[in-house]
């Protein structure tokens, strides 16, 4: 029997920014992000290099006591609802030949 499944698509939805840092500099790739996502445990910021580019990933998130869906679900259920919950994110900051 074949599949009817449809492939998920590689791609996905992401917002992309162009930094223009002053003329004729070249700053480290830190400067353009809070000091806190930095030094905050619950995010990892790591370097990285491929052919023509170098960049910078943070990743991490913020993680939440209670997921915000708890409540609505206690009040459907009556049941008591307790589930943790971390709000994903991921940033990445690349320096080719054309900018940053």
């Amino acid at each position: 029997m074949a599949s009817t499944r449809t492939p998920r698509s590689a791609t996905r939805k992401s917002t992309l920014h162009r930094l223009k840092p002053p003329e004729g500099t070249a700053p480290e790739l830190r400067t353009f992000v809070h000091e806190r996502y930095l030094d905050d445990e619950d995010y990892q910021a790591r370097e990285f290099t491929r052919p023509g580019l170098e960049g910078l990933l943070i990743t991490g998130g913020v993680p939440r006591e209670r997921a915000d869906w708890c409540s609505a679900v206690e009040s459907i259920t009556g049941l008591d609802v307790n589930e943790h919950s971390r709000a994903a994110a991921g940033l990445i900051i690349m320096r080719t030949g054309r900018g940053t």
